[in-house]
């Protein structure tokens, strides 16, 4: 019994309950006088219940307010024992210890986060018991749902909740479940496990008990909670301030949709309702496997956008590695928008690059990717531009020597000179200011790395291309204090 010793009578019993354990010599708890008073004023007789008088403790004074009561508990419940007092517990009619559970956790009017936290230490921790099973019993009991449900104001369902609107409070004081969705996920678990509680319930201020639990950003947490709503729940609004459903939250994020696709994976019969915005999102993290899944649902991924007409093809990017799906689209007989390479070097997508330019011709949107990709300052940047440079479309217009043309080599220096240029005076700027050792650090290693990333591309330019006009942009190098662009710009001839 390691667990019980948290379980004392202070902590998890009502006050009414404390001196059935010590009936043979109450006086013992709280003196002589004491006990009489209340043996002749306030009997309690609990209804429909045959157990010995209980002497009622709400009477009783303050135990931390009355030094000889507080060492009597004290001192009755160091020599009982743990073992002693869960066996007088489990003596007692099981309907008196359902009512001992649910008037713990009652004790504060929004409920008691400590009788409920030691509730679940002892059913974590505790062995099969009366007592244990008897918690199990009382949290499932739909009695005990009831009244969480109307004690807290949860509302059952979206229509219930939308005709109340004007009761929420915003500022109202959280109850037992959604302060322990922030404070104390295991009890919040807790009672998700024993369905005293419903995720998909509206708490008092319109959200939803699951919208709560998403914003935690507990993985886990909302791994369980997604798992205790019902499929068709899914499909209803997760607040009151929008129509917006569970379903159609959970495309902004990859791991709340995974979550949500396992409960309706398996419910072929329940249509799913999803926009062109939610479409979008879920191109941002769909591998194949879920674009196919989705697509034998009557969710294909390819259609247009209705409301700009813009195909999907563009939130490919978004993902860490798009060539899988790229491909799947690329497999469906989908054309390739005319600027996509030009998006993909802007969102700093290397892979995304690689496969458009293997699977597209187009020479204005190779020549603007080029330019995106100089503009660009990050480390990406300079792969994706190389990459570019040395594998031009097909039939590109060059020079005799198969190099670069010269106005095109200049127009991307004075891009790549001017953006490091401005950059690092920025840099400068922020160096001058009142700094921490830190912040001095990092500002140095990024200006750093931003000259690394231009000489780069400069590198680039010279290999296909020796002579480029440099004289201008040479001096505005040297006067932003970029000595090692300065030097990369002295290679070229003039």
């Amino acid at each position: 019994m390691d667990c019980f010793p948290i379980l004392t009578l202070r902590s998890l019993l009502p006050k009414w309950v404390g001196p059935f354990f010590f009936q043979d010599n109450p006086s013992s708890v709280w003196g002589d006088q004491e006990n009489q008073d209340a043996e002749s004023d306030s009997i309690l007789e609990l209804p429909n219940i045959e157990v010995p008088k209980i002497i009622n403790f709400w009477q009783m004074p303050d135990t931390r307010a009355n030094t000889a009561v507080y060492k009597g508990i004290e001192n009755a419940e160091s020599s009982l024992g743990p073992d002693s007092i869960l066996g007088r517990i489990e003596k007692l009619p099981t309907e008196l210890i359902d009512s001992i559970i649910e008037a713990s956790v009652f004790f504060e009017p929004l409920g008691s986060h400590d009788a409920l936290h030691t509730l679940q230490a002892f059913c974590q921790e505790e062995k099969d018991s009366i007592f244990k099973t008897r918690i199990h019993t009382a949290l499932r009991s739909l009695s005990l749902r009831k009244r969480f449900e109307t004690s807290w104001k949860l509302y059952p369902d979206f229509d219930h909740t939308k005709t109340r609107q004007r009761t929420f409070d915003k500022t109202a004081p959280h109850d037992l479940a959604s302060k322990a969705i922030v404070d104390c996920p295991q009890c919040f678990i807790f009672l998700l496990d024993h369905q005293t509680i419903r995720p998909s319930s509206f708490y008092r201020d319109g959200q939803t008990l699951y919208l709560i639990a998403a914003n935690s950003k507990n993985p886990d947490l909302i791994e369980r909670t997604m798992s205790a709503i019902e499929p068709l729940d899914l499909l209803k609004p997760i607040s009151v301030e929008g129509h917006m459903t569970i379903l159609q939250f959970t495309t902004q994020d990859a791991q709340l949709f995974q979550s949500c696709w396992k409960r309706l994976r398996s419910t072929p019969e329940i249509e799913l309702t999803l926009g062109p915005t939610e479409i979008m999102n879920l191109c941002k993290f769909a591998d194949i496997d879920l674009a196919n899944q989705l697509l034998h649902r009557g969710v294909d991924l390819r259609i247009p956008n209705s409301n700009n007409g813009l195909p999907n093809w563009y939130q490919l990017l978004y993902q860490q590695n798009p060539e899988p799906m790229l491909g799947w689209f690329w497999s469906h007989d989908e054309e390739i928008p005319e600027d996509l390479l030009t998006y993909a070097a802007r969102r700093n997508c290397v892979a995304g690059v690689v496969w458009i330019s293997n699977h597209t011709e187009s020479h204005d949107d190779w020549r603007q990717a080029v330019s995106a990709a100089a503009d660009k300052v990050e480390r990406e940047s300079a792969e994706i531009f190389e990459f570019l440079i040395q594998h031009p479309p097909p039939g590109y217009g060059r020079d005799g020597t198969g190099r670069t043309g010269r106005t095109l080599s200049e127009d991307l220096l004075i891009t790549i000179v001017g953006r490091a240029c401005s950059k690092s005076r920025i840099y400068d700027l922020l160096l001058s200011g009142e700094c921490s050792n830190g912040d001095i650090q990092r500002l140095q290693s990024d200006k750093a790395w931003l000259e690394e990333v231009a000489v780069q591309k400069i590198q680039t330019i010279q290999g296909l291309n020796e002579t480029a006009g440099v004289v201008g942009i040479k001096v505005q190098a040297r006067k932003a204090g970029l000595k090692l662009v300065t030097e990369a710009l002295e290679t070229f001839k003039g």
